[in-house]
């Protein structure tokens, strides 16, 4: 019977950390604030695009760098170009069907001290309203964890990842005979650990504003 419970634990066990991975991989490559990417999103208006839609390009130093970033708008290129430095856009420019604009970059939009800048511009580079209205629609789709779970799910999912890993933790301790207080301490500090690193990734990724 010990033996049958072990193994249905352990697998569960398995279960949780394959599952956990996961998700935390899920949350890094559909993120507000894209890990390897040169810019954290641009706005256009009332018109937010994700960094994740963006082909960007980056050439210079570390102290002075350039980007050239592009991404398709109704089968049209929407180009930006701009100098930076460590927490300061410098140069900024946008062109689109012929047209140009200034920008500007702001590292703190998403998260405080976000390490890639919001693009922002206040024209609207000849798009209409109705086409403004439309890629609204398209690109809150892309971030799923975002527009779909919502901000009060995703910060309520650390809490339960923590109190699933804290008591799987004791368990497995009680289950091979460690002792229940020295379970339940080290299933305390998973728990806390565990609610800490979750709970960091999904503010540090832009997740909530």
């Amino acid at each position: 019977m010990r033996q049958t419970v072990r193994f249905f634990l352990n697998s569960t066990i398995a279960f949780f950390v394959v599952l956990v991975n996961t998700l935390m991989i899920q949350l890094i490559l559909n993120a507000p604030m894209p890990v390897g990417g040169q810019v954290a999103g641009l706005q256009v208006q009332s018109l937010f695009i994700p960094g994740q839609a963006l082909s960007c390009t980056q050439a210079g130093q570390q102290n002075q760098q350039q980007q050239q970033c592009k991404v398709s708008l109704f089968d049209r290129p929407l180009e930006l170009a701009l100098t930076s430095s460590p927490h300061q856009v410098k140069q900024c420019q946008l062109s689109y069907a012929g047209r140009t604009a200034d920008c500007k970059g702001n590292f703190h939009t998403l998260i405080v001290g976000g390490w890639l800048p919001v693009i922002s511009t206040d024209s609207n580079l000849g798009l209409s309203a109705e086409q403004i209205a439309t890629l609204r629609q398209e690109y809150p789709q892309r971030n799923f964890f975002l527009h779909t779970v919502g901000e009060d799910r995703l910060l309520q999912l650390p809490l339960g990842i923590a109190i699933a890993a804290g008591l799987l933790t004791f368990l497995f301790g009680w289950l091979h005979r460690f002792g229940e207080q020295p379970c339940f301490v080290v299933g305390l500090f998973v728990c806390g650990i565990t609610w800490v690193i979750s709970t960091g990734m999904i503010w540090a990724l832009g997740y909530v504003d």
